[in-house]
């Protein structure tokens, strides 16, 4: 039988974007989807034309919600790696000794979704990612960040 190892570097963590933050991006594809369908509903000469509309209205917000979907902060031993698909295919790595400064924020409202903020400061400037979740366990594993 083989003896398990155990490893002193604990496992990745991967915060993702709360579903909430869906809200404000879909909330301009969602109005022109009703308005097209609306006045193809009353206006039946301009169906086609708004039936378009609406048919790049859906594509815009499912854009946005592959988008939200990709998003992933990596969380690990001395390094954060983020993809950021907003960016186009971006990814960010920060290494514990370029990192200047970290910042975690969870505001009153955010609380009862376990939603927060961290900023990153380094030499090059400042990032911020809004809308991560779960919070606590973000917070968890940055109170201890460091290289093993």
């Amino acid at each position: 039988m083989r003896k398990q190892l155990r490893h002193a570097i604990p496992p990745a963590l991967v915060i993702r974007r709360h579903p909430i933050t869906l809200i404000q991006p879909l909330a301009g594809p969602a109005a022109t989807l009703g308005v097209a369908l609306a006045l193809a509903a009353a206006m039946p000469d301009a169906a086609p034309l708004l039936l378009a509309g609406a048919a790049a209205a859906t594509s815009v917000a499912l854009l946005r919600v592959a988008r939200w979907s990709r998003f992933a902060l990596t969380v690990t031993p001395g390094r954060i790696l983020v993809h950021h698909p907003e960016l186009g295919t971006a990814q960010s790595l920060f290494l514990e000794h370029g990192v200047a400064r970290l910042g975690l924020r969870q505001r009153v409202s955010e609380r009862p979704w376990d939603i927060g903020t961290l900023e990153i400061e380094t030499l090059e400037g400042r990032q911020r990612f809004a809308g991560l979740w779960p919070y606590h366990r973000l917070e968890q594993a940055l109170t201890t960040w460091r290289a093993p």
